[in-house]
């Protein structure tokens, strides 16, 4: 389950899902510097790229390195995107990702532990020459993959927009839906949004669930 709202008409976050053969699935989040028109263009522009490479070499490390050359060609005004990418192998529970300057994202077990997903590479369309890491871990059956937009720990660290406090919001959150739908966990980070804020959004605000 997946839920965008932008901090303006339109924004610059953006998530995807891939299939690429039978047990092996893509999931992407990202968030293009700016908001509005120009972050919705440019992210409508990386977000093609993406899907174009994926066709070509969809492993982590591969993916965000082409990608972000031709981002990079693509950037203007020094506009850049943060990104996690990751290939889930579902026959062998294995998640493959990384990381283009993109926050720490979560993996919450079973038993409450909480991952925090990072690997070293810098946001796509700064450097062409960029080098990309790739890790990989392995999930079971009951853990929940969370992927976010910093708009979203920002929302849930109070009036100072603290992203750590937000971070550990979040995970707490995401314990009491363990054994829910992500919709139901989903509805509850809407509902909590709109509690904070008004309604007046300060940034675009992106979240991604799986539960396995």
């Amino acid at each position: 389950a997946a839920y965008n709202n932008p901090a303006k008409v339109v924004g610059g976050d953006f998530y995807d899902f891939f299939i690429f053969e039978e047990h092996k699935y893509g999931v992407a989040i990202a968030d293009v510097s700016g908001k509005g028109i120009p972050a919705a263009m440019f992210m409508g522009s990386t977000r093609n790229i993406v899907r174009a490479e994926t066709r070509v070499d969809y492993s982590p490390t591969h993916l965000l390195k082409d990608s972000n050359k031709l981002i990079c060609a693509d950037s203007e005004h020094g506009m850049f995107v943060t990104m996690f990418y990751a290939v889930i192998d579902s026959h062998n529970k294995v998640i493959t990702y990384g990381n283009a300057g993109h926050n720490d994202q979560l993996l919450i077990k079973k038993n409450k532990d909480v991952i925090h997903l990072n690997a070293h590479g810098k946001a796509l369309g700064i450097e062409t020459d960029s080098e990309y890491e790739e890790k990989v871990i392995f999930y079971e059956d009951g853990d929940m993959l969370i992927l976010f937009t910093d708009g979203v720990v920002e929302s849930l660290g109070g009036d100072d927009l603290d992203i750590v406090q937000g971070d550990k919001q979040l995970s707490e959150l995401a314990w009491h839906y363990l054994d829910k739908e992500p919709e139901e966990f989903i509805e509850n980070l809407k509902n909590n949004l709109n509690e904070r804020t008004k309604d007046a959004y300060k940034d675009d605000f992106t979240i991604f669930i799986i539960r396995f």
